[in-house]
């Protein structure tokens, strides 16, 4: 017969980092971490893995006549990984 297994829950975090312009490809490349957790019965960390991944987001739209503080709320309303107080940069 099969012995109890612990139960067991998974936390996962996302850290934003740098963001930054790929010219050649007209895009912008976000960088963020990924921590995943797994944490025991009683919440305790069992296993803890970190993995640093990044998003590129293509700007289609963008030439000489746009109008670069709605094309930015636009990319932050549709990406999470970059913050709303990154706006005024």
């Amino acid at each position: 017969m099969d012995e109890p297994s612990e139960a067991r829950y998974m936390r996962r975090k996302v850290k934003a980092g740098l963001i930054e312009a790929d010219h050649e490809e007209c895009a912008i490349v976000v960088h963020y971490e990924v921590e995943a957790t797994v944490l025991g019965e009683l919440g305790e960390p069992i296993v803890a893995e970190r993995q640093e991944n990044q998003k590129r987001i293509k700007l289609k739209t963008l030439n000489e006549n746009s109008n670069l503080p709605r094309l930015a709320e636009e990319i932050v309303d549709k990406c999470k990984l970059i913050h709303a107080s990154k706006l005024p940069q």
